[in-house]
C-alpha cells in the first residue's frame, strides 16, 4: 500500500464556564484553558487553524458568540463526527474538556446496570439530563476512530462529583474554585458497574472500590491523562494573570518548555511535582499508552540516565549510583557518559539498592561535575555465556557475533560450533530457518514461550542482530533472577490467582488458561501496618514494565486490606505457543525507590537498535542506603482455546498459544508468530473489542469527577 504522507493531526477544544442551568455554578478559566492547547498546539507542533476545533461557552450571558462555536452537546456531537469524516489511518485526535462533569440519571438508551451515566456537562447541560454528554456516548463517538486507527489523546480537566468544593477563596484572598457542580454533594460514587461488586475492593456505594485501580485495560493508539485522583479535586485559580485550571496550565507550561518531547508518565510526573510545589492536593493521572511521548507515536526507551553521586575529593575516582541488586546490577556492570563514551564507570560493589563505581581519569571527573548523568552500556555476567550456532554459519559470522556480544556482555563468552540441537539449560542456540531467519533458542528461565524466538534479518545485519537479541534475552534473565537477592524474612501478606471466566477457579503458579480467559491476581496485606506495592509484568515478548502503579510512587495498601487487579487473556492470537507472562509483585515496608530504570522495551525494539532518551528522562535518584523487599511471582501460561467435542472440556496444553497481560501495552511485534492483540473490557455489551471500549471506560470514570 502507498504511503499517505505526513501524518495530520486534528483537535477539539471544549472550554465551558458560563452554564445555562441555575443548578451548575459557573466556572472562571475553562476558556482560558482552551485558549492555551490552541496556542501550544498552533506553535509547538504545528496545526493549522481549520484543524483546532475550539467550542467554548461565552464569558458572560450578555457576551454574543457566533453559534457555531458555543460549547453546545449538538456542536460538540458535530466536531467529533467531523474527525471521523476527515481524519486516516495514522492520524491523530486530541480531546480536552474543562469544565464540570456529573452523575446523571440513566436513559432508556443507556447500558444496562447502572442507576447513573457519568457525564461531561456542555453549557446547555439541563437538570433532566438533557444535552448532556454521557460516557457511553463518547464512547460510539470515538468507535469508528479506532476502527480507522486513528490515534487519540484525552485530556480531562474536572474533579471528582463525590463531593462538593464551591467557590470561595484561599487563605490570600485570590479566587480559587473547583470543577464540580454545586448539586453534586450528596452524591456517592458507586464502585464500578463493570465488573461484578466482589471485584471493588469495596462496598457497592464506596469510593475505595474502583477500576483505575484494575489495571486490565491498555489498547493500541489511546492515551488519557485526568486532573487528579478520583477522591481530589480539580482546582482553578489565578495563574499568569488570569484564570486557569491548575492541571491545564501545568501541562501546557511544560510541554511548551520541552526542547524535545517526553512520555506521558514523565510529564505527568512533573506536572504533578509542579502542583505539589504550589501546596495543592490534586495528582494527575493518566492511563492508556503512557510510553507514548506527548502526540506522537514513538515509545521512548526505558533505559533512562541516571544521576551519578560523587564523594569527595580524598576518595578519588569513585561515586555512587542509585541502582542496586533490585535493579538487577552486578558487579563488572558498565556504564558511559554522553561525553565519554569511551571512558565507562565499572560498578565495583552493590547493595540492594546502591553500587560503588569507579571512574577511569580525571578529566570524566570533570565531566560528571558539569553532567551527572550516566546510561548503562554493558551488562556483567557472573557465569561463562556460552552461544551454539549451526555450522553452516561459518567461522566469519561466529567471529562477528563474538565482537558484537563483547560490546553488550562483559564476561567470558563462548561462540561455540555445533551439530547439536541437544544444548545446555543455560546455553543459547543460533540455527537458521529459511534464506532471511534465524531461530534463537533462549535458556528455559527467561523463554517466554516454547519455540524459538524468530529474527528477520539480512547477511550483512545477522550477527549484530542475534548479539543485540541475546544481550536482551540475558538481561532479560537477569531481572528475573532480582528475586534470588529479596529478604526472605517473614512478612504476613497473600498472592491469589483466580480464574474468573469461563468458569471460575483458583489457580496454581504456572497453571494454563484459555485465550478469553478473565483472570484476577490477589494481593492481600495479612499485617497491622501498610505495606507497598509495585506490579511488574515480564511479558512472552521479553518486555519488562511496572504496570502498577503507572507513577514512580509505590502503591500504599492499609494494613488488613487486599487489592484485586484483573488480566485479560487475549482474544486473537498466533503462533504455536504457549506463551508465559510473570506479574511479579515487588513489596516494601516503606516508600523507597523507583523501580524504573530496570523495565526492558520489547525484544523487537531492542533488535532495531532503539536509542537512549534523551536527557530530560533522568532519574532523579535519591540514594537508599538500607531497605528490606519482598518478591512473589505469579506465572501464568496463555492457550489457543480448541474446540471440543464434549461442552466444557477445555483445551489440551499441547494446542496452546497466547498471552495474557495486566493493562500492559501491546507488544507491536510485527516479526513474532505469536504477536497478540488488546483484551478490552469496560462496556463491553456496546463495543467489544474495540479500542472505544477503553475510551468510554476511562472518560466513564473521569466523568464522574
Amino acid at each position: 500500500m502507498a504511503s499517505r504522507g505526513p501524518v495530520t493531526r486534528y483537535a477539539l477544544l471544549v472550554g465551558v464556564d458560563f452554564y445555562h442551568s441555575v443548578d451548575v455554578n459557573n466556572l472562571n478559566g475553562c476558556v482560558n484553558d482552551v485558549q492555551d492547547f490552541k496556542c501550544l498546539f498552533k506553535d509547538n507542533f504545528g496545526l493549522p487553524e481549520e484543524h483546532i476545533t475550539v467550542l467554548t461557552s461565552p464569558l458572560s450571558p450578555n457576551k454574543l458568540q457566533n453559534p457555531k462555536d458555543l460549547a453546545t452537546f449538538a456542536n460538540i456531537k458535530e466536531a467529533f463526527e467531523n474527525v471521523e469524516r476527515n481524519a486516516e489511518e495514522g492520524d491523530f485526535f486530541y480531546f480536552h474538556f474543562s469544565g464540570h462533569g456529573k452523575l446523571v440519571p440513566t436513559i432508556k438508551d443507556s447500558p444496562p446496570g447502572r442507576d447513573n451515566d457519568p457525564s461531561l456537562l456542555p453549557m446547555d447541560y439541563r437538570r433532566n439530563g438533557t444535552n448532556t454528554v454521557r460516557g457511553w456516548m463518547v464512547n460510539e463517538w470515538l468507535k469508528p476512530l479506532y476502527e480507522k486507527k486513528v490515534w487519540v489523546v484525552v485530556s480531562l480537566d474536572s474533579c471528582h462529583s463525590g463531593e462538593s468544593w464551591r467557590s470561595g477563596s484561599d487563605p490570600k484572598g485570590s479566587p480559587r474554585q473547583s470543577r464540580t457542580p454545586m448539586d453534586s454533594a450528596s452524591q456517592e460514587l458507586p464502585a464500578s458497574q463493570e465488573l461484578p461488586a466482589s471485584h471493588s475492593g469495596g462496598a457497592r456505594g464506596s469510593r475505595d472500590g474502583d477500576l483505575m485501580d484494575s489495571w486490565d485495560i491498555n489498547p493500541e493508539r489511546f492515551t488519557v491523562m485526568t486532573a487528579c485522583h478520583r477522591d481530589e479535586r480539580a482546582d482553578e485559580d489565578k495563574q499568569d494573570r488570569l484564570i486557569r485550571g491548575k492541571f491545564s496550565y501545568a501541562l501546557v507550561s511544560y510541554v511548551r518548555s520541552l526542547n524535545s518531547m517526553e512520555p506521558y508518565y514523565i510529564i505527568r510526573e512533573h506536572v504533578a511535582n509542579q502542583l505539589i510545589q504550589q501546596g495543592r492536593v490534586q495528582t494527575p493521572q493518566v492511563w492508556g499508552q503512557d510510553r507514548l511521548l506527548f502526540f506522537r507515536k514513538e515509545k521512548a526507551s526505558p533505559h533512562l540516565p541516571i544521576r551519578v553521586h560523587l564523594l569527595t575529593e580524598e576518595q578519588e575516582h569513585k561515586a555512587i549510583l542509585p541502582v542496586g541488586k533490585i535493579h538487577g546490577v552486578t558487579k563488572n556492570t558498565e556504564l558511559i557518559s554522553r561525553n565519554r563514551p569511551d571512558s565507562p564507570l565499572r560498578v565495583h560493589t552493590v547493595e540492594d539498592a546502591m553500587c560503588n563505581v569507579y571512574y577511569p581519569s580525571p578529566d570524566l571527573l570533570q565531566d560528571l561535575k558539569s553532567d551527572n548523568k550516566v546510561f548503562f552500556s554493558r551488562w556483567a555476567s557472573k557465569t561463562p555465556v556460552t552461544i551454539f550456532t549451526k555450522p553452516e554459519f561459518g567461522e566469519i559470522f561466529r567471529g562477528q557475533l563474538q565482537k558484537a556480544i563483547r560490546e553488550e556482555i562483559s564476561g567470558t563468552i563462548k561462540v561455540i560450533s555445533s551439530e547439536k540441537d541437544r544444548i545446555g539449560p543455560d546455553d543459547f542456540m543460533i540455527g537458521l530457518r529459511g534464506p532471511t531467519r534465524v531461530d534463537i533458542t533462549a535458556p528455559q528461565e527467561c523463554k517466554g514461550a516454547s519455540d524459538a524466538l524468530r529474527i528477520e534479518t539480512t547477511d550483512s545485519g545477522c550477527a549484530i542482530k542475534c548479539a543485540l537479541a541475546i544481550a536482551h534475552l540475558f538481561r532479560f534473565r537477569q531481572l528475573i533472577d532480582v528475586k534470588r537477592d529479596a529478604s526472605v524474612d517473614s512478612l504476613r501478606f497473600e498472592t491469589k490467582l483466580e480464574r474468573v471466566t469461563p468458569s471460575k477457579k483458583v489457580l496454581s503458579n504456572r497453571d494454563t488458561v484459555t485465550q478469553g480467559s478473565k483472570v484476577r491476581l490477589h494481593f492481600i496485606n495479612r499485617e497491622e501496618h501498610p505495606l507497598y506495592v509495585r506490579v511488574i509484568n515480564f511479558s512472552s515478548g521479553f518486555k519488562v514494565e511496572q504496570q502498577f502503579p503507572k507513577t514512580d510512587r509505590a502503591e500504599k495498601i492499609e494494613g488488613n486490606c487486599s487489592r484485586v487487579f484483573q488480566m485479560n487473556i487475549h482474544k486473537e492470537l498466533r503462533g504455536d505457543g504457549p506463551y508465559r507472562d510473570i506479574f511479579r509483585v515487588v513489596i516494601f515496608k516503606n516508600e523507597v525507590l523507583s523501580l524504573r530504570c530496570s523495565e526492558l522495551i520489547p525484544i523487537w525494539d531492542a533488535v532495531k537498535g532503539k536509542e537512549r532518551n534523551d536527557e530530560a528522562l533522568q532519574r532523579d535518584g535519591d540514594l537508599v542506603d538500607d531497605i528490606t523487599w519482598w518478591v512473589r511471582d505469579v506465572e501464568i501460561w496463555t492457550q489457543r482455546q480448541v474446540v471440543q467435542k464434549q461442552e466444557g472440556q477445555e483445551s489440551p496444553r499441547s494446542s496452546s498459544e497466547g498471552q495474557g497481560q495486566l493493562k500492559s501495552s501491546p507488544e507491536e511485534q510485527e516479526n513474532l508468530d505469536a504477536e497478540d492483540k488488546p483484551g478490552l473490557r469496560g462496556f463491553s455489551a456496546l463495543v467489544a473489542g474495540a479500542m472505544a471500549c477503553f475510551a468510554c471506560f476511562r472518560v466513564y470514570k473521569y466523568f464522574k469527577r
